[in-house]
């Protein structure tokens, strides 16, 4: 048995859908801060967890400085300075 397409199944095709996307709405609406604030929350833990291991305990007063390494491999790219001097030549050429 064929059926046909009509207006009632048109509209509540229709009306299905409608309800399905207000219904992503309304759920994004509320969960899509709850998630964002989690992932902040443990982008921030993450974060405080890296930068707290690298710092070595130190007591009053103390001072620690840390200076970049030079590299010999910089130092070899540059190649060599040469300083050279202008010659001015003579009107007469010999």
């Amino acid at each position: 048995m064929v059926q046909e397409a009509g207006l009632i199944s048109f509209l509540r095709t229709l009306a299905i859908i409608l309800l399905i996307f207000y219904g992503i709405r309304l759920v994004l609406r509320y969960l899509a801060p709850i998630l964002l604030k989690m992932f902040i929350n443990k982008q921030r833990k993450a974060y405080e967890n890296t930068s707290s291991s690298h710092q070595e305990p130190s007591e009053d007063g103390e001072v620690h400085i840390r200076g970049k390494r030079k590299s010999q491999k910089q130092n070899e790219s540059l190649g060599d300075y040469v300083d050279y001097e202008e010659i001015e030549e003579s009107e007469e050429k010999k």
